[in-house]
């Protein structure tokens, strides 16, 4: 469900101008490890049967949620809802958020604890950007925003596998430091051929490998972390699909170290090489299936693209990647079928 564009001048952000407002301590056992930042805010509550939004305002803000208090009464049977925060002068941070406690102050008005369920990739960094207005002042030593897990690929099969994973909106990692359950986490994806990408997750499975916990040390100890994306899985995918392609430009282009790539186990030529295998290019000459391969995609855009993804960052292959001749066929190949593709588009 989607949020009206912002009409309403007194739709605000307000930032405290120095230190964030004091707030008393909460007991031992519900202390959070994030931390909290008090907000005072005027926010909106869109529900997805009703048309007008009800109006609430911020009380305090972590990485995973917030607390409102709103003047009238939610509706019963309230889970799940849109809400609105605002931004830069027209513009809003809009999170889906999930009801967890319901406190009743008096016969009419509220406070709600609201924890962030899914977000856009844009609004996760809009919601970055203010937790760190919010906590400019602090002293060191206050929690961080969030738990960081980082997962640093080197291979660009796993790079790929790894990315495929994310748009499925799951990962699953080996972790030294145990994770409670519903944690939200920042998740960092760390490669020498593309930009960090960041996520926000929540740990919704903790496990350790069966057969280990019993010898391991606590130094050796590795937990298993299932976790879950809070971005919507269509943007997810095309973030991946997205990444995927400059990795491919950058194969392509040679800016991405091609050697640390693995080729494709088609059968090697055993036999010596004829006068008429001779006349063939290196591609039909050493890899015959491939080509065969190529020749049956070649056309469809999408077909000779996954192909091709396959090649470059596939894990079917041989250590120490693609002769320099063969390579050079490929890439010429890739150029000729991208100026068909175009010449195509030109001609719709």
């Amino acid at each position: 469900m989607s949020a009206p564009p912002i009409d309403d001048d007194s739709f605000e952000l307000s930032l405290p101008d120095s230190a964030p407002a004091q707030r008393s301590t909460p007991p031992a056992h519900n202390r959070r490890a994030q931390r909290r930042l008090a907000i005072q805010t005027r926010a909106r509550i869109f529900l997805p049967n009703r048309e007008d939004p009800l109006i609430a305002f911020g009380r305090d803000i972590s990485w995973g949620g917030i607390r409102l208090f709103l003047p009238t009464a939610l509706p019963g049977s309230t889970d799940r809802f849109q809400l609105m925060l605002p931004w830069l002068p027209g513009r809003a941070l809009t999170a889906t958020s999930q009801c967890l406690r319901v406190q009743t102050t008096n016969a009419w008005s509220q406070e709600v604890a609201a924890r962030f369920v899914s977000l856009s990739l844009r609004d996760q960094e809009r919601l970055e950007r203010l937790l760190t207005l919010l906590g400019r002042g602090e002293q060191d030593g206050t929690p961080p925003l969030a738990r960081h897990l980082d997962v640093v690929v080197s291979d660009l099969a796993a790079l790929d596998q790894a990315l495929q994973e994310i748009a499925t909106g799951y990962y699953t990692l080996h972790s030294a430091e145990a994770s409670a359950l519903q944690q939200g986490v920042r998740f960092s994806l760390v490669s020498p051929d593309l930009p960090d990408l960041q996520l926000r997750a929540r740990v919704i499975d903790v496990g350790v490998p069966i057969g280990h916990a019993a010898r391991d040390t606590p130094e050796t100890l590795r937990y298993t972390l299932l976790l879950r994306f809070e971005h919507p899985k269509p943007l997810l995918r095309a973030c991946v699909d997205e990444r995927l392609e400059k990795l491919l430009c950058a194969q392509l282009a040679g800016t991405a170290d091609r050697h640390r790539n693995v080729a494709p186990r088609f059968p090697r030529i055993a036999k010596p090489v004829d006068k008429h295998r001779a006349e063939k290019g290196w591609l039909e000459r050493e890899f015959p299936d491939l080509l065969d391969r190529i020749v049956a995609c070649w056309g469809n855009s999408v077909a000779f693209g996954r192909l091709f993804r396959e090649l470059i960052l596939g894990d079917v292959g041989r250590p120490g990647g693609w002769s320099d001749a063969v390579w050079a066929e490929l890439t010429w190949l890739q150029e000729v079928h991208a100026r068909l593709d175009a010449d195509q588009a030109r001609r719709r």
